[in-house]
């Protein structure tokens, strides 16, 4: 769940199952796994849940790098911000569209009526 996060917590509360968003390592051991949630500034969270459970797993092949906080502190101290008008960046400043097209034409998607399609689907793709 690549977006916004909200797909696991709706098919988890559709489950009666519990849920662990953003998970970038699960180890199962049992009954339970333990899993690695991240946060923003390059924070991990361990958690350990009953299974079955649904989780949202992080797609990124690499963890994101974060910037320290204390280089942003930093920034902030020396930082200063100012402002400039249109006429300030001088000829051919700004932006310009330089090409516009329509997007390409996947091989569309399929809308689903209810959560029972829902669970039909991922069931016939062994994910549950």
């Amino acid at each position: 769940d690549d977006r916004d996060g909200q797909l696991g917590p709706i098919v988890a509360s559709y489950m009666n199952k519990p849920c662990v968003s953003v998970v970038s390592g699960v180890f199962v051991s049992g009954g339970t796994a333990v899993v690695h949630k991240e946060y923003s500034a390059g924070m991990m969270g361990e958690f350990e849940v009953d299974l079955p459970a649904v989780l949202g797993i992080q797609a990124a092949k690499q963890s994101p790098r974060y910037a320290p906080v204390s280089k942003i502190r930093q920034v902030q101290r020396t930082a200063s911000l100012g402002e400039s008008g249109m006429g300030d960046l001088g000829p051919g400043g700004g932006s310009s569209v330089a090409n516009m097209a329509p997007p390409e034409k996947g091989a569309g998607a399929e809308m689903l009526d209810n959560v029972e399609d829902l669970m039909d689907v991922l069931k016939d793709k062994g994910a549950l």
